[in-house]
């Protein structure tokens, strides 16, 4: 649900889909694709395994670094994007079943768990997605 609210705020303040064409090239449609015939490819083939979201979910990232180029920062911006679902299962685990003891937030309110599991990856997202391209040192300005 997270990454369907993040994508209609990213559509509402987009600047149309030509834009984002020209930001990304022709190249990005069939790499794209590809990487989602390869998602449903892997819910064929490994359908019930236990990892399958975690490498649907990887795909997916790589594909969009890949279709926007990696040294792109679109690019990098709809890889952390896909990611948000990874977050948020890599949080719950130890979180709400606990591992090897009680959960931190096993017996704790709706809303302080929605807190938790929509606001750390969205707080993760904007602050990796602010980064600027090259971290360094800039040359001053005469």
């Amino acid at each position: 649900m997270l990454l369907g609210v993040v994508t209609a705020a990213a559509l509402t303040w987009s600047a149309g889909p030509a834009r984002g064409r020209e930001l990304v090239g022709w190249q990005a449609v069939p790499v794209a694709a590809g990487a989602a015939v390869v998602v449903v490819a892997l819910e064929v083939l490994l359908y019930g395994e236990p990892f399958l979201l975690w490498l649907e979910l990887a795909v997916m990232a790589v594909g969009a670094l890949a279709a926007c180029g990696r040294d792109s920062r679109v690019g990098r911006r709809a890889a952390l994007v896909l990611v948000l679902p990874v977050m948020t299962a890599l949080l719950a685990d130890p979180l709400l079943y606990g591992e090897n003891g009680p959960a931190p937030l096993g017996h704790a309110r709706p809303g302080v768990v929605a807190l938790v599991f929509y606001g750390v990856p969205v707080l993760v997202l904007l602050a990796l997605g602010a980064l600027p391209r090259r971290l360094g040192r800039r040359e001053p300005v005469a």
